[in-house]
């Protein structure tokens, strides 16, 4: 589903002025200093996409790929905004317990970026590519520190809000369909969710890649006793008199 670029600034900006006027009114609440901006910057991660994810996970989006079943490259090169790109397919990419088929522009002269990106719920059948979960698109790219960066984007992603049996189907024999033959003949009708089109913004100068940080902006002095929890390791210690005492 293909919204026009006019209808999504719409979005856009309605979307901008309903929260604008929501913050004005709240920024106090909740001990808000500032109020909230719609189109501040989502920080970005190697694993995101200008701070989306096409599955979570630490995986890359090149590794997210690989990992599919079926993944091809159509043999028509597909064009946005001027550089063509090849356009990639993969079939069953797994986000937790759901499974996704996701659609991928690259552009092959500026360090193989995506410069658009449809991700759909994966169903067999007519349905392949119809029913749309999530869609990255208008991806600028800035060069920074000699490597293409996205930079700027819109982000719409889709929910479901009628799902109707095939025509000469009755409702008794739809009923008795399992859930995979029940996604794969239904009728569906969709719209964008309730935030409607999202522009993400990556300010430039806020960006520094392969630069190196200093060891010693990682370090936390945590007070004696103090039981800390450690996500990427999977592990806990406590912080005693003589050092670290792991668990």
């Amino acid at each position: 589903m293909i919204f026009s670029a006019d209808t999504k600034i719409r979005r856009y900006e309605e979307n901008v002025r309903r929260f604008q006027e929501k913050s004005e009114r709240t920024k106090y609440d909740r001990g808000r200093i500032c109020p909230f901006k719609w189109d501040h910057f989502i920080v970005p991660r190697p694993t995101t996409i200008l701070g989306h994810d096409i599955s979570k996970g630490r995986r890359s989006f090149g590794e997210i790929l690989r990992g599919a079943p079926i993944v091809s490259v159509r043999e028509k090169l597909g064009v946005i905004d001027g550089p063509s790109c090849r356009v990639l397919e993969a079939i069953g990419v797994v986000d937790r317990r759901r499974t996704f088929d996701v659609r991928v522009w690259i552009d092959t002269e500026r360090d193989f970026r995506p410069l658009r990106i449809e991700r759909y719920h994966s169903i067999r059948g007519k349905n392949r590519w119809r029913v749309t979960s999530k869609v990255i698109e208008n991806i600028r790219l800035k060069k920074i520190d000699g490597v293409w960066f996205p930079v700027d984007g819109m982000i719409t992603s889709f929910s479901t809000k009628k799902r109707q049996r095939p025509r000469g189907m009755t409702a008794t024999e739809y009923r008795s369909l399992t859930r995979a033959k029940h996604a794969e003949v239904s009728i569906y009708t969709q719209a964008p969710g309730p935030t409607g089109p999202v522009r993400v913004k990556v300010y430039g100068d806020t960006v520094r890649i392969n630069k190196g940080i200093d060891p010693g902006k990682f370090t936390i002095e945590f007070p004696q006793g103090c039981r800390v929890y450690d996500d990427f390791l999977q592990s806990a210690y406590v912080v005693g008199e003589k050092g670290n005492q792991r668990n």
